[in-house]
Protein backbone atom coordinates (compact mmCIF):
# COMPACT_ATOMS: atom_id res chain seq x y z
CA UNK A 1 0.00 0.00 0.00
CA UNK A 2 1.51 3.21 -0.54
CA UNK A 3 1.91 5.97 2.34
CA UNK A 4 -0.42 8.39 0.85
CA UNK A 5 -3.61 5.95 1.05
CA UNK A 6 -2.57 4.35 4.24
CA UNK A 7 -2.67 8.32 6.20
CA UNK A 8 -5.84 8.96 3.88
CA UNK A 9 -7.68 5.28 5.41
CA UNK A 10 -6.29 6.42 8.65
CA UNK A 11 -8.04 9.67 8.58
CA UNK A 12 -11.34 8.28 7.37
CA UNK A 13 -10.91 5.47 9.97
CA UNK A 14 -10.82 8.78 12.32
CA UNK A 15 -13.82 10.82 11.20
CA UNK A 16 -12.49 12.90 8.48
CA UNK A 17 -15.06 12.01 5.88
CA UNK A 18 -14.90 14.47 3.67
CA UNK A 19 -12.04 15.56 1.14
CA UNK A 20 -11.82 19.12 3.07
CA UNK A 21 -11.44 17.35 6.45
CA UNK A 22 -8.92 14.85 5.32
CA UNK A 23 -6.79 17.73 3.44
CA UNK A 24 -7.19 19.60 6.49
CA UNK A 25 -6.50 17.09 8.81
CA UNK A 26 -2.89 15.61 7.38
CA UNK A 27 -2.26 18.98 6.04
CA UNK A 28 -2.58 18.40 2.26
CA UNK A 29 -4.42 19.50 -0.80
CA UNK A 30 -8.16 18.67 -1.72
CA UNK A 31 -7.09 17.92 -4.90
CA UNK A 32 -4.13 15.19 -4.01
CA UNK A 33 -6.86 13.79 -1.46
CA UNK A 34 -9.87 13.26 -4.30
CA UNK A 35 -7.60 11.38 -6.29
CA UNK A 36 -6.34 9.44 -3.65
CA UNK A 37 -10.07 8.49 -2.74
CA UNK A 38 -10.88 7.45 -6.50
CA UNK A 39 -8.02 5.40 -6.55
CA UNK A 40 -9.13 4.07 -3.26
CA UNK A 41 -12.40 3.44 -4.62
CA UNK A 42 -11.31 1.82 -7.47
CA UNK A 43 -9.43 -0.15 -5.33
CA UNK A 44 -12.40 -0.72 -2.93
CA UNK A 45 -11.15 0.32 -0.14
CA UNK A 46 -13.76 3.25 0.07
CA UNK A 47 -17.33 3.80 -0.51
CA UNK A 48 -19.02 7.41 -1.19
CA UNK A 49 -21.84 7.42 1.46
CA UNK A 50 -24.74 9.94 2.35
CA UNK A 51 -24.94 11.16 5.54
CA UNK A 52 -26.87 13.37 8.01
CA UNK A 53 -30.85 13.18 7.87
CA UNK A 54 -31.63 16.77 7.45
CA UNK A 55 -29.09 17.98 5.39
CA UNK A 56 -27.20 15.26 3.34
CA UNK A 57 -23.79 15.15 2.56
CA UNK A 58 -21.62 13.23 0.60
CA UNK A 59 -18.80 11.49 2.43
CA UNK A 60 -16.65 8.38 2.09
CA UNK A 61 -16.45 5.17 4.45
CA UNK A 62 -14.53 2.27 4.48
CA UNK A 63 -15.17 -0.65 3.04
CA UNK A 64 -14.58 -4.35 5.27
CA UNK A 65 -11.36 -5.09 2.81
CA UNK A 66 -10.40 -1.47 3.14
CA UNK A 67 -10.84 -2.18 7.00
CA UNK A 68 -8.96 -5.41 6.98
CA UNK A 69 -5.84 -3.72 4.87
CA UNK A 70 -5.64 -0.64 6.90
CA UNK A 71 -5.46 -3.06 10.11
CA UNK A 72 -2.71 -4.69 8.07
CA UNK A 73 -0.49 -1.52 7.23
CA UNK A 74 -1.29 -0.32 10.33
CA UNK A 75 0.81 -2.93 12.03
CA UNK A 76 3.64 -2.95 9.11
CA UNK A 77 3.69 0.72 9.80
CA UNK A 78 4.26 -0.13 13.85
CA UNK A 79 6.98 -2.85 12.81
CA UNK A 80 8.47 -0.12 10.64
CA UNK A 81 8.72 2.71 13.38
CA UNK A 82 9.55 -0.49 16.07
CA UNK A 83 12.99 -1.03 13.60
CA UNK A 84 13.51 2.61 12.93
CA UNK A 85 13.64 2.96 17.02
CA UNK A 86 15.88 0.12 17.30
CA UNK A 87 18.50 1.17 14.55
CA UNK A 88 18.41 4.57 16.25
CA UNK A 89 19.29 3.38 19.34
CA UNK A 90 21.94 0.33 17.37
CA UNK A 91 23.58 4.17 14.91
CA UNK A 92 22.10 7.09 17.19
CA UNK A 93 22.07 8.46 13.62
CA UNK A 94 18.37 10.27 12.95
CA UNK A 95 18.98 9.17 8.96
CA UNK A 96 19.28 5.60 9.70
CA UNK A 97 16.24 5.55 11.43
CA UNK A 98 14.76 7.65 8.67
CA UNK A 99 16.07 5.33 6.41
CA UNK A 100 14.24 2.27 7.77
CA UNK A 101 11.32 3.67 7.27
CA UNK A 102 11.60 4.11 3.86
CA UNK A 103 9.12 6.19 1.88
CA UNK A 104 7.00 6.89 5.43
CA UNK A 105 9.35 9.06 6.33
CA UNK A 106 7.82 11.51 4.71
CA UNK A 107 4.71 11.06 6.49
CA UNK A 108 5.73 11.21 10.00
CA UNK A 109 3.90 14.37 11.02
CA UNK A 110 1.10 12.61 9.29
CA UNK A 111 1.19 9.73 10.73
CA UNK A 112 2.26 11.65 13.75
CA UNK A 113 -1.10 13.86 13.78
CA UNK A 114 -3.21 11.11 13.38
CA UNK A 115 -1.75 9.24 16.66
CA UNK A 116 -0.59 6.63 14.38
CA UNK A 117 2.89 7.05 15.39
CA UNK A 118 4.05 8.54 18.93
CA UNK A 119 7.43 10.66 17.35
CA UNK A 120 8.97 11.13 21.44
CA UNK A 121 9.01 7.49 21.50
CA UNK A 122 10.23 7.10 17.86
CA UNK A 123 13.29 10.02 19.02
CA UNK A 124 13.74 10.11 22.52
CA UNK A 125 14.16 14.25 23.15
CA UNK A 126 17.34 13.02 25.61
CA UNK A 127 18.61 10.99 23.04
CA UNK A 128 17.11 11.81 19.93
CA UNK A 129 16.92 15.06 17.14
CA UNK A 130 14.23 17.48 18.76
CA UNK A 131 10.64 17.96 17.55
CA UNK A 132 12.21 21.29 15.80
CA UNK A 133 15.25 19.66 14.47
CA UNK A 134 12.97 16.96 12.29
CA UNK A 135 10.97 20.45 11.50
CA UNK A 136 7.42 18.92 12.08
CA UNK A 137 4.93 21.21 12.65
CA UNK A 138 1.05 19.77 14.22
CA UNK A 139 -1.59 21.84 13.33
CA UNK A 140 -3.42 21.23 16.42
CA UNK A 141 -6.45 23.32 14.58
CA UNK A 142 -7.16 20.09 12.13
CA UNK A 143 -7.29 17.39 14.86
Amino acid sequence: MRPEHYVVLEAISRGYDTPGKIARALGIGQEEVERTLLSLMVAGLVERVEKGRIFRREAYALTTKGMHELEEERMRVRQLAAKAREEYERTGDPQSAHAVLGEYASFLPMLAMLGMLDLPVLYQADEGPSMEELDIEIDEDAL
